[in-house]
């Protein structure tokens, strides 16, 4: 199978923007397995480019979108990952 993106979201927390992304994929370790695999940038909304690194990678069972919600709202309350 072939990853499929599940969720997308912009969150700012004062002046800065974060993007969210929510993936669900197949396992490189485990045959078969499948995951959501939830990833935190900050992003320049000017530009529309997000930062170079990860500033966060999650994972939860696959289909899942809880993970995503989690860090959309920590985000947006702290500026931080949960």
């Amino acid at each position: 199978m072939s990853d499929s993106r599940d969720i997308k979201t912009y969150v700012w927390h004062g002046e800065q923007c974060y993007f969210v992304s929510t993936i669900t994929r197949d396992s490189s370790c485990e045959a078969g397995h499948r995951f959501s695999e939830t990833i935190v940038w900050e992003y320049d909304w000017a530009t529309g480019k997000r930062g170079g690194c990860a500033i966060g990678e999650f994972s939860s069972p696959a289909d899942s979108i809880e993970e995503h919600q989690r860090q959309v709202a920590a985000l947006h309350a702290t500026g931080e990952c949960a």
